[in-house]
């Protein structure tokens, strides 16, 4: 696993020589992978690494990293509406779920019956699921950002003085 990893990080500098814009590009795919926007995942990649001027391939690899259909997404969906629902319930105290879009009320009825079986989840609510994943994907990719300048700067300067023996 380590191996993987040295060869990720070796390729992305491959893409990407400033540690800061690595590091940029890095959670920027992280928030992308993390946002509710399922499916416009991969065209709000493109848009934002082409109008931020940050590598699309490095952002595509993190964003699929870290939103990988067959491990993570569900995780994050869960994470999302949870966070939702915490902040809407706990925090903030008002009743989104009145305001839910009408196009919504026939996926709650399939999906309702499963949730509530599976995690005692009654009503499904959207307000939640879309509020929450941004705050998550904000709360996550935040303190990320001075992790990944500090691996990727403290990363830069070996491959520097590898490269200069």
């Amino acid at each position: 696993m380590k191996k993987f990893f040295e060869t990720l990080v070796h390729k992305f500098f491959l893409l990407e020589k400033d540690p800061s814009r690595l590091a940029y590009a890095t959670c920027l795919g992280i928030f992308i992978g993390l946002s509710p926007f399922l499916g416009l995942q991969t065209w709000l990649a493109i848009f934002f690494a082409w109008a931020f001027g940050l590598s699309i391939p490095l952002v595509f690899s993190v964003l699929y990293l870290v939103n990988n259909p067959f491990f993570t997404t569900i995780p994050i969906v869960i994470a999302n509406y949870l966070t939702g629902y915490l902040l809407f319930t706990y925090i903030i105290t008002v009743d989104v779920c009145a305001h839910n879009p009408s196009w919504f009320n026939w996926i709650e009825q399939k999906i309702a019956p499963f949730l509530f079986s599976y995690l005692g989840i009654q009503k499904v609510c959207f307000w939640y699921f879309m509020v929450g994943g941004v705050i998550f994907a904000i709360l996550v990719t935040i303190p990320l950002y001075p992790v990944f300048k500090y691996l990727y700067t403290n990363l830069a300067k070996k491959y520097e003085n590898n490269n200069t023996k």
